[in-house]
């Protein structure tokens, strides 16, 4: 019992020693979401960043699935290829099927499998949404509908999720929101705004939409006592897609000295892409790693690395 004992354990250190190198190596898609059925390929490239060379375990490099089921791989060239450390490798997918036919829209996974030099197989898969105006949630920063969710992850690999999990009449409820799970409603203006619930039982706004840079407001979240529109159309690049025409909004008044948030980008149809906060160890940085988004059709679309 005790040889059988000591022998799982080597096989779960082992195998979680596996699982952080394998860290090291990503695959993701150039953008999370395209316009189905139109020209313009799907890009996406795989990064090794460790220290050994990894080989494609198939003469097929790639494939692309829906709902489980094969949808397209490429045709079979009979040569094994390979990435070596620091290096990294790109294809493109014109969106179509053995066919030759545009594909519907949807949430589309590509899988990539890889061989380490010892000869252990694994594989990698991400996410990208086809929709049929290639955009999620119209223009909003902050898309609210049950089920939406973003998972975020850090420099230091520590993994952050926020989610919407249901609705009363306007108000949406929304776990871990700025810290904490809170009610929210956005206003329905040409200049909206996130309004939260506080621990005082009142509201306050918390995001302000559309407004110019240098436009500076009051909040009560949190520790969140000011912020500021830093910035109206920024790019973000995170490991779900790289985000154009972002809008970023800082604290600029903040109730700890060594604790809580500096900024959060938000991207049109998407939402908060990124953000980042302040210890007394430093700043970390928390960007966009994958997520679900109802989108304008009433469809939710999944995008983002797996």
């Amino acid at each position: 019992m005790q040889r059988f004992a000591l022998t799982a354990t080597v096989l779960l250190l082992t195998a979680a020693a596996a699982r952080a190198d394998q860290a090291g190596v990503k695959l993701q898609a150039e953008k999370p979401v395209y316009k189905a059925g139109v020209a313009g390929d799907v890009k996406f490239t795989l990064t090794n960043n460790t220290a050994d060379t990894i080989t494609l375990s198939t003469p097929t490099p790639w494939s692309i699935s829906k709902d489980d089921k094969l949808v397209y791989a490429p045709f079979s060239i009979m040569i094994l290829g390979s990435v070596a450390p620091g290096q990294s490798k790109t294809w493109t997918w014109n969106k179509k099927g053995y066919g030759d036919e545009w594909v519907g829209a949807g949430t589309y996974t590509i899988k990539v499998g890889l061989i380490w030099a010892g000869g252990d197989p694994f594989s990698l898969t991400c996410d990208v949404a086809l929709t049929p105006n290639g955009k999620l949630a119209g223009t909003s920063r902050f898309p609210l509908a049950v089920g939406n969710e973003w998972t975020y992850v850090s420099e230091m690999s520590q993994q952050e999720t926020m989610k919407v999990a249901y609705k009363w009449g306007d108000w949406y409820w929304v776990k871990k929101l700025v810290g904490g799970s809170r009610w929210a409603h956005m206003s329905s203006s040409w200049q909206p705004t996130l309004i939260v619930t506080t621990a005082s039982d009142s509201t306050s706004p918390l995001f302000r939409f559309n407004r110019p840079v240098g436009y500076t407001y009051k909040v009560n979240v949190g520790f969140i006592k000011k912020m500021k529109v830093g910035g109206t159309d920024e790019t973000v690049n995170t490991p779900a897609g790289t985000f154009t025409g972002c809008y970023r909004l800082d604290v600029a008044e903040n109730g700890a000295m060594d604790a809580g948030y500096g900024s959060f980008w938000f991207a049109p149809g998407v939402g908060l892409v990124q953000y980042t906060t302040i210890w007394i160890g430093g700043q970390h940085t928390y960007r966009l790693h994958h997520a679900k988004i109802k989108g304008s059709d009433g469809k939710t679309y999944g995008f983002g690395q797996n």
